[in-house]
């Protein structure tokens, strides 16, 4: 900010000179001087009218002095020059010394951290080195340059002229334009991304994501425009754009009878500086007529670090009136995780590195997630993991207890329009939102506890357990509990723990070795399969391992393993695929869930003739899909007498559509299954005509 050239020759709240005398000075030292011998430094003060307006003009005022007093100081230890442009604004001519430089930032940041507890108005210091022949003005311009490379930035705060920034500069002044003329020309538009609930996949609420798409179709990446915006104090014309935009989609969407899900809105550091965020919300429900439940508002982690006061306020406010306040990319900031205590939310979401860390940094990784999960649960924090995009990450975050994720594993953003169709299924939905239970789930460490648990109960909570040690080509048991030893029941079992693979049909002990070697790549989610081994009298047995890597040791590997012997029931999976290819019936057991219904196919003889495979028939059936196949006459003649493939004795004829387009005759036989030993309440038999 600056006021231009001053007539000023000394400012009395500073004690410097004015711009202008300023400048004609350090032509007359510069053109005097060796060139690198000096530096232009121009200082910067962020957000200086917010800090007026927060504190008041008496402190700014005194702020201002302070600093000049400062300058003055520097200015007769070096040698130097020190000027005052007005506003916020100074400049000083000084040696390039690092250290000097550094600790004069730092005396600047302790007057204002003295006078203000909020973190955005640290200094800036832009710097134009003496580099051959240069008038006053052109270091000037070369250290605004600078100034405005580091704004935005709060790592860097000291920043040196290079050359390639007048180019950076350019570049990012023609986004800015062809932003500001997208904002207006209807380019600027959201993307929806959903949150589900890991265990049905259901929705639960929604994030609006800000998206460029040029008058042309061409999309502008987010990641090329709004750190732009962020740096050149846009990102809050973004902000309030999406917000806006948002509510009138939420008040369209209930009109017509749409189900009212919540949408999560992004709230950026320096909004907090430029609008009053709680009063801005509040007039935008009233004016849209919107529930404030169903706006969700996401603060970075770096936000309330940097801004600590501030931001706290505003969301102890938000949620007064009634809005959800998350917590974004936690963890992105590595803070401590006791700040959770002193701040009012309602989630975090959890950012998408620590799933990276727990894939590539080992134990250090997992370990950091655990704690950052169990410290979210003893506060009754409901979390949300962004960035889940693979099946392996689902089932280890399900391990550790986080109920919520959004990512591409289940939706990737879609625009508005297309979001719309999803919420029109209400099978897609799910309306409870998010649900604390903190309380209810055993850690781990806790089954370890010896003064709760002993080391029977462990065992037989546990099941059958060993360890392995894999030296070259052989696989040894080296530790055991009491189930494990009575599930191989062999009376040489000692002598059998050495050299396991010999155990093993040879076709199958390469499976052995694959799964080791999957464990040990996968230390997050281990690795699981089955084996068969041969027992004594040449009884062949399967059983289903899961093996997970424990690390080197004894110049081996070492890995955990649970088992169960499923050879039973692998071997009535083999019967019902046997009865699926000799029947000419389909057979399905329906299973009943708490308040839902479970449809399992048990034998599929039709798959063929109706073209859908055990999954797609399975899954259509539970989706409710499969009646969308029964032709239209067919279907009112089932309902007006009966349910559609109830839980109760029916019988009922009717013709479905294939994939190819072709009529095919069915009937289905339902007969109710009185049995308490099994959760299966009826069985439906489906025949072709």
């Amino acid at each position: 900010m600056t006021s231009g050239l001053s007539d000023i020759v000394t400012d009395e709240r500073t004690g410097l000179i004015g711009e202008r005398a300023f400048l004609a000075k350090v032509n007359g030292i510069v053109s005097e001087s060796p060139s690198g011998q000096w530096c232009l430094i121009a200082i910067d003060l962020d957000h200086f009218r917010l800090f007026n307006d927060w504190y008041g003009r008496e402190e700014g005022d005194f702020l201002l002095a302070e600093i000049g007093a400062r300058l003055v100081e520097e200015e007769a230890l070096t040698g130097g020059l020190a000027g005052y442009r007005g506003q916020d604004d100074f400049c000083l001519l000084a040696p390039f010394d690092k250290a000097r430089i550094d600790a004069l930032f730092d005396d600047i940041s302790a007057f204002v951290a003295k006078r203000g507890t909020a973190g955005g108005f640290m200094p800036v210091f832009g710097i134009g080195l003496v580099d051959g022949p240069s008038t006053s003005m052109d270091l000037l311009d070369r250290a605004l340059v600078a100034a405005r490379n580091a704004k935005g930035d709060f790592r860097k705060r000291i920043c040196v002229f290079r050359q390639p920034m007048i180019d950076q500069i350019e570049r990012e002044y023609r986004l800015l334009s062809d932003f500001l003329h997208g904002l207006e020309n209807g380019e600027i538009i959201f993307y929806l991304q959903p949150q589900c609930r890991m265990s049905t996949g259901k929705i639960i609420g929604v994030e609006a994501l800000a998206r460029w798409r040029r008058a042309d179709g061409t999309m502008v990446p987010p990641d090329e425009f709004v750190p732009v915006l962020e740096k050149h104090g846009f990102i809050t014309n973004l902000d309030c754009f999406i917000w806006e935009d948002v509510c009138a989609h939420l008040q369209a969407w209930t009109s017509l009878g749409h189900a009212a899900i919540p949408v999560s809105v992004n709230v950026s550091q320096v909004d907090f500086f430029l609008v009053d965020i709680p009063d801005h919300f509040q007039q935008l429900v009233e004016k849209y007529g919107l529930d404030p439940s169903l706006l969700k508002i996401e603060i970075t982690e770096s936000a309330y670090m940097e801004s600590m006061a501030i931001v706290n306020d505003a969301a102890s406010r938000l949620r007064k009136l009634g809005f959800l306040v998350f917590m974004d990319d936690f963890g992105s900031g590595y803070s401590s995780l006791n700040m959770l205590r002193d701040i009012e939310l309602d989630a975090i979401k959890l950012d998408a590195q620590f799933l990276r860390m727990g894939s590539d940094g080992g134990h250090k990784g997992i370990h950091i997630l655990e704690s950052v999960i169990n410290m979210a649960k003893s506060l009754n924090l409901p979390i949300i993991c962004e960035g889940v995009e693979t099946e392996e990450q689902v089932r280890f975050l399900k391990g550790q207890g986080c109920r919520y994720v959004q990512g591409y594993r289940f939706y990737r953003p879609m625009p508005a329009d297309e979001f719309e169709r999803i919420i029109d299924d209400g099978a897609l939905l799910d309306m409870r939102g998010l649900v604390v239970k903190a309380n209810e789930q055993i850690r781990t460490r806790e089954l370890l506890d010896e003064n709760v648990y002993s080391d029977s109960m462990l065992n037989n909570i546990l099941g059958p357990v060993a360890m392995y040690s894999w030296r070259g080509g052989d696989i040894d048991i080296v530790r055991f509990n009491e189930q494990f030893y009575e599930l191989i029941d062999s009376p040489a079992f000692h002598d059998l723990r050495r050299g396991i693979q010999r155990l093993m049909p040879r076709d199958e002990r390469p499976k052995l070795f694959h799964l080791l070697s999957q464990a040990e790549d996968n230390e997050l989610n281990g690795s699981a399969g089955m084996l068969r081994f041969l027992r004594y009298g040449g009884a062949v047995r399967r059983y289903f391992f899961r093996f997970y890597y424990l690390g080197k040791r004894d110049g081996g590997r070492l890995f955990y393993g649970s088992v169960r012997d499923v050879t039973e029931l692998t071997a009535l999976q083999a019967q019902m695929k046997l009865i699926s290819r000799f029947s000419s019936d389909s057979m399905v057991f329906v299973r009943k869930l708490g308040s839902g219904i479970v449809y399992t196919v048990v034998a599929h003889g039709l798959e063929r003739a109706m073209g859908l495979s055990v999954e797609e028939f399975q899954n259509e059936l539970a989706s409710g899909a499969f009646i969308n196949r029964i032709v239209e006459d067919d279907v009112r003649a089932m309902l007006s007498d009966q349910d559609v493939f109830s839980v109760k004795e029916m019988l009922a004829r009717f013709r479905i559509r294939t994939d190819s387009g072709e009529l095919f005759d069915l009937s289905v036989k339902s007969d109710a299954v009185d049995d308490e030993a099994t959760d299966v309440v009826a069985i439906l038999v489906f025949r072709a005509h």
